[in-house]
């Protein structure tokens, strides 16, 4: 995941402070993502600005649970998991 970049991929630049990014790493160990993800959260500076760069490895053990639920892609949109989804995404 890239902060500070555009959606044509220029650098809009970010103001990265230490308590930016320790709350952007306080994401994996908040409780909310289970099991907790192995992340990487550096500051990455251009000439034109700076970028935040979270690096996130796919879950070892799926399916990853947000707040207790398990959400799932159909189609163009999103919702929330049944028995049947949660069997397939193992």
């Amino acid at each position: 995941m890239i902060i500070g970049a555009n959606d044509e991929g220029g650098i809009e630049g970010v103001n990265v402070t230490d308590d930016l990014l320790k709350n952007i790493a306080a994401i994996r160990t908040d409780g909310n993502i289970q099991p907790q993800p192995s992340m990487v959260v550096e500051k990455v500076s251009f000439p034109e600005g700076n970028l935040i760069v979270v690096e996130i490895q796919p879950a070892t053990f799926p399916p990853v649970k947000y707040k207790g639920r398990i959400w799932v892609r159909i189609g163009p949109r999103k919702s929330v998991a049944n028995e049947a989804d949660e069997k397939n995404t193992v």
